[in-house]
């Protein structure tokens, strides 16, 4: 072959190259998922362990995530068709499947809902039990988020109603914990950690529910509960299988993960930015709550009837609706991921 021949063959093979190159890196997945909190918030680990782990990354999907500062938000950004995916509490798939909406989960993170509620110091030498609530001002991560829906059940259960008390929405952050330590206005607050273990572990605050463990969490429910999980709408879910066995695949594999992982493990798993100023405080929070945490990402029909349950307590518009349990949750993902990786845990 001649010099020429030479020359040109290997452009060609170098151009070959470079468009399969290209066609590799065009094969990636994108989708865009909305954190109904902050990541920062333990409840959050299992998505953390996935992503900074890299499980996402190695199915083939490269995940844009935003914080969205509540529960709330997360499912307005979804509503809105802003981001592809939530994750937030699973009874937003109830609550928009009465009003007509088709949004499912498709993965549990977490059993327990990781949430506490505690009362001020102040306003805990008032307080001989939950009906001493009525007329309080009590700090909410945001009005209509998990924190406050579950303050609601607590009040129907102790027989008072949710217009009983006043909500201020605090976050689930710096700012939640900067409520109770400035202005006295609150006399409660329900939150997530590390803002309730900081709290409680300063003397300024006294725990009247936790629910970050398993075991408390079914006294409170009478039943297993289904909490945080990832979910969608159910047009995406049907024209986006890959992307979402790619999530899914990726939760699962840091659940698995996590349950046999030390905790010192799971912190070095997280973002260092999250823990560095306290590191102490964020390794007591991780073992206060990696044993609410899903131990498979199946969701149950017993823990979504828990749900639902608790719902028509106090909820008007699910009370007036027919809602189809089985189409608010989908397993498949989850079962089509434990096949691929139980094995090697």
């Amino acid at each position: 072959m001649s010099l020429k021949g030479i020359i040109t063959s290997a452009a060609v093979a170098l151009a070959a190259l470079a468009i399969s190159g290209e066609s590799v890196a065009q094969a990636r997945m994108k989708a865009s998922l909305a954190v109904g909190g902050s990541s920062s918030q333990v409840v959050l680990l299992a998505m953390n362990v996935a992503r900074s782990k890299g499980f996402i990354r190695e199915e083939g999907l490269d995940l844009e995530v935003t914080d969205f500062g509540s529960g709330a938000k997360g499912l307005q950004a979804l509503i809105g068709r802003n981001v592809d995916m939530t994750i937030g509490v699973y009874e937003h798939t109830i609550r928009m499947q009465a009003k007509g909406m088709d949004i499912r989960s498709v993965v549990l993170h977490s059993s327990a809902p990781g949430i506490a509620i505690a009362i001020t110091r102040q306003f805990a030498t008032k307080y001989k039990g939950p009906k001493d609530l009525k007329g309080a001002r009590i700090g909410v991560s945001a009005p209509g988020s998990a924190t406050h829906l579950l303050l609601n059940q607590f009040l129907v259960q102790n027989g008072l109603q949710p217009n009983d008390v006043s909500v201020l929405g605090v976050g689930n952050t710096a700012g939640a914990v900067a409520a109770i330590r400035t202005g006295g206005e609150l006399q409660a607050i329900v939150n997530y950690d590390p803002v309730i273990t900081e709290l409680s572990m300063a003397g300024d605050v006294q725990l009247i529910l936790d629910l970050r463990a398993l075991d408390t969490t079914r006294q409170f429910f009478k039943s297993d509960f289904a909490f945080l999980s990832t979910y969608a709408h159910g047009d995406y879910i049907d024209k986006n299988p890959a992307v979402i066995q790619a999530v899914v695949n990726g939760t699962v594999r840091a659940l698995l993960w996590m349950k046999t992982a030390k905790p010192e493990e799971i912190l070095a798993a997280v973002p260092e930015e999250y823990w560095r100023a306290r590191k102490e405080l964020y390794l007591d929070t991780i073992r206060m709550n990696v044993h609410g945490f899903s131990p498979d990402g199946l969701l149950s029909s017993d823990a979504a009837r828990t749900v639902l349950e608790g719902l028509l307590s106090y909820d008007k518009e699910v009370k007036g609706a027919k809602i189809d349990l089985a189409k608010t949750y989908d397993n498949r993902f989850v079962m089509r991921a434990l096949e691929k990786y139980r094995a090697t845990k």
